[in-house]
């Protein structure tokens, strides 16, 4: 949230050359309650990024990238009932969910590509579908955040040469093993999406589990843990 993204920015700027700030809308919504815990997600809207380019805008010499932003096409987010025209009793598919969804990601695409900013994106049961876009849009600078897609579309997002972040997640899950050996390691980041994805299913991620992933991909690489 706009919200989220100027607290990331205040600590970035409390922690100078050590935190490196992002910004953007994720495409799953955070709902809160009263006290600021979230309770649920929705599906991104449009609306939602009134003041996000502005803010972008301002702080562009603090930006790194833009993201994380993207699709989320999860049955869970497409059916939740945060989502406003369940709360309204308004129908909406999935298809005009996904076709919104589509809309935010590619106005903060082109703000990234217009400002020669890369993108770090998401695409939860959504991967052919983001690399399209991007492909369409000829975004050039682009990390694909665990990354679940099928390795043929591994395989395009490498021919554009886009990278690919891997979670500590990735000693525990096959298809982030079959990504790894198909990824080449000039073309692959470190990530511990901390809280989530991490080497322990339901145990809570911390980014000092980075070292996991790196053990993980040397293994499956074959190659010392320095070269990673």
């Amino acid at each position: 949230t706009l919200i989220d993204a100027r607290h990331i920015l205040r600590l970035s700027i409390q922690h100078p050359n050590f935190l490196f700030p992002c910004a953007g809308l994720h495409p799953a919504q955070p709902i809160r309650d009263v006290d600021g815990a979230t309770i649920g997600h929705r599906s991104v809207l449009e609306s939602d990024l009134e003041g996000v380019f502005e803010f972008m805008e301002e702080n562009l010499s603090r930006l790194v990238g833009i993201g994380e932003v993207g699709l989320d096409f999860t049955l869970p987010l497409l059916n939740s009932s945060h989502n406003p025209e369940r709360l309204l009793n308004r129908t909406k598919t999935h298809d005009d969910i996904k076709t919104e969804q589509r809309k935010v990601f590619a106005r903060q695409a082109r703000f990234a590509i217009q400002h020669q900013l890369p993108l770090n994106v998401h695409s939860r049961s959504a991967g052919h579908h983001a690399i399209t876009l991007l492909e369409e849009l000829e975004a050039k600078q682009v990390v694909l955040h665990a990354f679940d897609g099928q390795l043929k579309y591994v395989r395009k997002a490498l021919a554009l040469g886009y990278y690919f972040s891997i979670p500590t997640s990735v000693v525990r899950i096959t298809q982030q093993q079959d990504l790894v050996q198909e990824v080449p390691l000039e073309l692959m980041l470190l990530e511990s999406d901390t809280p989530c994805l991490g080497p322990e299913k339901g145990v809570s991620n911390v980014p000092s589990n980075l070292c996991y992933a790196a053990q993980e991909i040397a293994r499956i690489k074959n190659v010392g843990l320095e070269t990673v």
